[in-house]
């Protein structure tokens, strides 16, 4: 009974990477009609980044997810500064607010597979 539950994807996850996958496909689809093709190609390696993340480790204990968490927070401070240089302000702060959450969960995650590994040994 553990093993399945163990298995089982929480909701939330699969919610977080549906929102992750459309906010990074759109917003990359975006820039390459505005012409901006580089910043275009790494927000779509970012979205293509979740889809590989969720066909082969759908877990979210492993050390993988958190550097993608690190990953997209890196994405999204890139996107930001481009906003920030474009006058958007509002789209600028909105990203940097996406960074930041990006890093909280990377940390917060970080911290969990930390006590687990030394829960484990003790």
């Amino acid at each position: 009974m553990d093993e399945n539950q163990k298995k089982t994807i929480p909701l939330i996850t699969k919610i977080f990477v549906v929102i992750n996958i459309l906010l990074f496909g759109i917003t990359g689809t975006i820039f390459f009609i505005n012409g901006e093709n580089l910043i275009g190609y790494i927000l779509l390696a970012a979205g293509f980044s979740n889809i590989i993340w969720a066909l082969f480790s759908f877990r979210s204990k492993n050390l993988f997810f958190v550097i993608l968490n690190f990953i997209f927070a890196a994405v999204a401070l890139v996107v930001g500064i481009n906003y920030q240089f474009a006058d958007n302000k509002y789209m600028a702060m909105m990203w940097i607010a996406i960074m930041l959450v990006y890093l909280i969960i990377g940390f917060v995650l970080l911290l969990k597979i930390k006590k687990d590994k030394s829960g484990s040994q003790a």
